[in-house]
Order: structure tokens, then sequence, then C-alpha cells
């Protein structure tokens, strides 16, 4: 870093960067410290003891934190290995081999924090699991979102990883506070304008202050972040790529559930995202198979299993694609956007569904964009239109699908209520209003649920919309079985 990127406008005084990191941290301290008795670095009476015995009792240390970079591991380790060749220590040797196994593997460590034994059913079992859509680590195969959002920012130039517990609005954008020395007021940016042209990653999206998620509206709206404390008024970049992942709040994705009944996020800033996935862990035999048939070969032969892109390399090639400044969008790739855009908006006229929204098209000209830069051209072609359209749909069709009509609906994705159910919540509403003015108080259950089955409506549908606006303060049960409205 010192040698290659320099500090803009300075001359760098630091002679090393410190090799304590606290996101690569190998769990081999057990490992290693055995490894340095054995070579004798504790015994006294020897030559050089003082420095020898220094460094034992820092080892110790690190076997008591259970923890230790890769960075700093690796400097040691060729320590240990001139030591132990120049003591010809052959029972050594091989417990060295061992840790650099370790310490070359391409996999990110994380402490298991529960453990719990559960019966099942299934066939086959794999290293990590939880029921429901989270599948951890198993033999450098990533399928637990936090290792994905960790990699991510790790491969992007700079990237950034938070965890929501641990983030606040002001860390995300920007924070003034007075400087005692200068006696003024000092703009300090966040993470999102730290990541300017770069990648955050946030895991636990749902597990953030609702204020915290608010006031990222802005950088994820207009890409900017505007600020106007103490005598501070200041806008500041924040073109930054958001990668967040959220748990669904009883652990298992509901299908037929809106996304916004199951994660707590804000409707107003989840339509900001131009992609939403659900990881889903269901069986299927062939992708089983050959999971299990990978994580086998992984333990016979750990030396064959090696990523199909080396992520140094990967790294370079993402900060060198980086670096086309302007892409141009061709005629034929714009028509194609604009129709399918123009197609999915009036694919129900009569029902009123809105399938695709402006935030969506824009989403398709930033993904056709990527596309083309990923392939380090200057223009977007047809096959670039293709590829944002087939990623907007799986998007749409994944969180956006309404089981009840098969249609894709917008709404809810990023209002929680389909266009049919808000129809239903009218008729419902409106039998209720009319029951009201026939009667003069307030109206029977029973009485709404047969006037709603006249009009083509099930009787479960009926006691859960009833719910519904029990919930939402619309109207309140004045006694048993009796209902009328706020």
């Amino acid at each position: 870093f010192i040698r290659n990127i320099r500090l803009v406008g300075k001359t760098p005084k630091t002679q090393r960067l410190s090799e304590k990191d606290g996101l690569d941290c190998l769990p081999c301290t057990e490992l290693l410290y055995d490894i340095v008795k054995r070579l004798g670095f504790s015994r006294r009476l020897i030559e050089n003891s003082e420095k020898r015995r220094a460094f034992a009792s820092m080892m110790r240390t690190v076997k008591k934190r259970n923890r230790i970079g890769r960075r700093r591991l690796r400097r040691i380790y060729e320590i240990l290995l001139n030591e132990c060749k120049m003591q010809r220590n052959i029972d050594v040797l091989d417990k060295l081999a061992k840790l650099k196994n370790i310490l070359d593997s391409n996999i990110v460590w994380d402490r298991v924090k529960i453990v719990e034994e559960i019966p099942s059913n299934e066939r086959y079992v794999y290293d990590f699991s939880i029921d429901g859509n989270e599948t951890f680590t198993a033999n450098n195969i990533i399928v637990h979102n936090t290792q994905l959002l960790k990699i991510a920012a790790n491969i992007v130039p700079r990237g950034r990883y938070v965890s929501g517990s641990g983030v606040s609005g002001v860390g995300l954008t920007a924070s003034v506070r007075k400087d005692e020395v200068l006696g003024s007021w000092v703009l300090e940016a966040g993470a999102l304008i730290l990541c300017n042209k770069g990648l955050i990653a946030i895991d636990e999206f749902d597990k953030m202050g609702n204020d915290d998620q608010i006031a990222m509206h802005e950088a994820t709206s207009i890409e900017t972040v505007s600020i106007a404390k103490a005598s501070i008024i200041a806008t500041l970049p924040a073109q930054t790529a958001v990668i967040a992942g959220a748990n669904p709040k009883h652990g298992r994705f509901e299908e037929y559930k809106s996304i916004l009944e199951q994660v707590n996020i804000p409707e107003t800033l989840l339509s900001r995202f131009d992609l939403k996935f659900a990881l889903k862990d269901k069986p299927d035999k062939v992708h089983d198979e050959r999971m299990a048939e990978h994580i086998t070969s992984s333990r016979i032969i750990p030396e064959s299993i090696v990523p199909e892109i080396d992520i140094t390399l990967l790294r370079k090639y993402i900060a060198y694609a980086k670096r086309i400044e302007y892409i141009e969008l061709s005629k034929e790739a714009a028509d194609m956007l604009k129709n399918f855009y123009v197609e999915m908006r009036n694919a129900y006229p009569e029902s009123g569904t809105v399938s695709i929204t402006l935030r969506q098209y824009e989403a398709l000209l930033r993904l056709s964009e990527a596309s083309a830069r990923i392939r380090l051209d200057t223009k977007v072609s047809i096959d670039d239109a293709k590829r944002a359209i087939n990623l907007m749909k799986f998007s749409l069709m994944q969180l956006g699908y309404d089981q009840d009509t098969g249609r894709i609906d917008i709404d809810k994705i990023e209002s929680g209520i389909t266009a049919n159910t808000r129809s239903k919540l009218r008729i419902i509403q409106d039998i209720i209003t009319n029951l009201e003015k026939e009667t003069g108080k307030e109206v029977a259950i029973s009485d709404v649920e047969a006037q709603a089955e006249e009009q083509g409506l099930q009787s479960s549908k009926v006691k859960d919309i009833i719910d519904r606006l029990r919930r939402e303060g619309m109207i309140f049960e004045k006694r048993p079985g009796y209902i009328k409205r706020a």
C-alpha cells in the first residue's frame, strides 16, 4: 500500500502496517503454541534466551485470545520454519506443514456462537446449517449471507463491511464534532462517503434502528449526503453501491407473505435497492449430491479445491473495469429496455396491477452499463440489455409474484399490499360502511362475512382482512362478534 498507492500530496512516514486483522483471523493458536514449545523458545540458559522467551510469552497471549491474523501468522511461520530447519526437528516439520495448510487455505473463519443438535430426516447432512434459509460455510463453499458480504467487501476496491447491530446513522453518513484543540467544528465522513466509488456491505440490515435506516434515504436515492449542523453546511458525494443482508423475522422466508411483513425494513428504503433476492435452502437431489461430492473431495484432496478465479486477480480486474468513465447506450439496447418497461407497466390494465415502476427502469439502465463495464466495453449491447432484463425478472418473480392472481405485483415488494389485497380491503370496508348506515350501530362480523362471500371472497380471507383492519386501527371490536369503523 505504501509503495504503490501512497498518500495524496504527502510522503508517507509509516514504515509498517498493522498485522492485526479483525476480519481474517485463523483459529489455530493451540497448534501454533505447541510448535513454539517444541522448538524450545521458552527455555532458559541458552543463547539469546531473553528474546526467545519474550517471543514465547507473546505466543501464550495469542493462544489465550484463540485467534491470530493471517498476515501476522505468515511472518511468524517463516520464523518457526527457519528455526525448525536449524534444529532439524522432523516432528515439528509435520506440525508446520499442517499450519501451512491452514495459512494458505481460502477460507474465511467465523466464530460459532451456538451449537444445537436437532433430529432430522434429511439424507444428507452438511457441516453447519440452520433450519430455514441460512446455511453456513462448508469446506470453502460460502452459502451464508454474512460470509458473502465479507467476501464482496474484500474483493471490491474501496469496499467496507459493517454489521447492523453496530451501525448508526451518523456512522454511515457524516457527523460533526468540536475539536477541543482548534476550538472549531470538524466534519467527519461516514462509511457511505468513505466508500465513494466503491461498495459497502451491511450485514444484519434489519437489526439497524429505524432512524439509522432512514438516514440512508438520500445516499441511496441521489448518491449524496447533505449535512447542516453547527456552522457546517455541506453536500458530500456518496456514489456507493450498497449490498445488504437481512433475516426473516421467524427464521424462514414465506413465499405467500410480502417481504415487508417478514423483514424490518421501511418500504421507502427497500424500494431503492435495484435487485432483491431471497436465499432459500430447498432440497434438490442433483444439487445436494454435487454439494456432498464437493465436500468429500475437499477433505480427501484439500489442495484440489481452488477458486475459479484468484481473488487477487479478480480484485485487480474490477479495479481496471472501474476505470471506464463513460459508457454509451446503443439504440438497440435502449429500445429493448424501453419496450420491456412499457410492456410490464401495461401487462394488466384491467386490474390496476402495476408490475414495475420507474425505479426499476433506472435500475435496468445501471445493470446494463455494469454488464458492459465488466466486459471492458464502452458501449451497452443487446446482450447486456438481455442480461439486465433477466436479472430484473428473476428478482421480481422471487418477491413480487402474487400467488392469488398469478401476476407480478410491485406493490407486494414496495408497500407490502398487493393490488388484489387492496381491492379486498376496499370491498370489506365498503361492506362495513353500508351495514353501519343500514343498522345505525355496530356490525356483526357474521353479516360482513355473508355479504363478502356473495361478492366472491372466501371466509378465511375475510377473517384475515378483518384482523388486518383491526391491527391497523381502521376498525375496532366494540363487543365480541361486533365491529365498528374507527
